[in-house]
């Protein structure tokens, strides 16, 4: 065979090498490229369910001490205080419907019931206005609040309504108590109670002087 012919069969030969060892070294780049791109996709995926999951047990350590903090508060409602200042109220309600109406005396009984109104209550109105800006700001669950204390809102409000009654439910000449302080008695019990509509009205007001609901 001839020297040049060897020589180009060589080449030839050199050249394939050269283009396997090329395609095997890019082979290789692809190869290690594709497990970079697939370590860094899996190291997203991996971030992503740990940031979900610190979020949403967060979110439940949140719910849970909104929970703990909501259930703590309801049990005040039983606290002394708070029974003497409901009592207070029933007993405003009482005597005010012991005197019969256009008695002379009227106008002098409502106005002492409603000198003392204000510090014998302020427990009672104190805690449902807290309650309610607590559930308005998100600070106490709605519904464990509702749940709990249903029953004894009821029977808050049927007092304070049989009381506003007494003396026409609006502004009289007489004095009248200041329900102003239990307008988050008044708040909790419509949210409560899903009142609406014409029940609105028969919902003692917390403003005498404005319109009705």
């Amino acid at each position: 065979m001839p020297q040049n012919e060897l020589s180009k069969t060589e080449l030839e030969i050199r050249k394939l090498e050269l283009e396997i060892h090329s395609l095997a070294k890019s082979d290789r780049r692809d190869r290690l490229k594709f497990v970079i791109d697939f370590i860094q996709g899996l190291s997203i995926i991996v971030g992503v369910i740990i940031a979900i999951n610190e979020f949403v047990l967060k979110d439940r350590e949140s719910e849970n001490q909104k929970s703990k903090v909501t259930l703590e508060y309801i049990q005040k409602v039983s606290d002394k205080e708070i029974i003497a200042a409901l009592d207070s109220l029933k007993y405003f309600r009482d005597i005010s419907y012991e005197m019969p109406v256009d008695d002379s005396r009227e106008d002098s009984l409502f106005q002492s019931i409603s000198l003392r109104f204000d510090k014998a209550t302020i427990r009672l109105s104190h805690y449902y206005n807290v309650l309610h800006e607590g559930i308005v700001s998100g600070y106490l669950d709605k519904n464990i609040s509702n749940a709990f204390l249903a029953y004894d809102v009821r029977e808050t409000i049927e007092v304070l309504s049989e009381l506003q009654s007494r003396h026409g439910g609006l502004q009289t000449k007489r004095m009248t108590p200041n329900y102003k302080r239990f307008k988050g008695l008044i708040e909790f019990y419509i949210d409560c109670y899903r009142i609406n509509g014409e029940k609105l009205k028969e919902v003692p007001k917390y403003d005498l002087d404005s319109p009705a609901y």
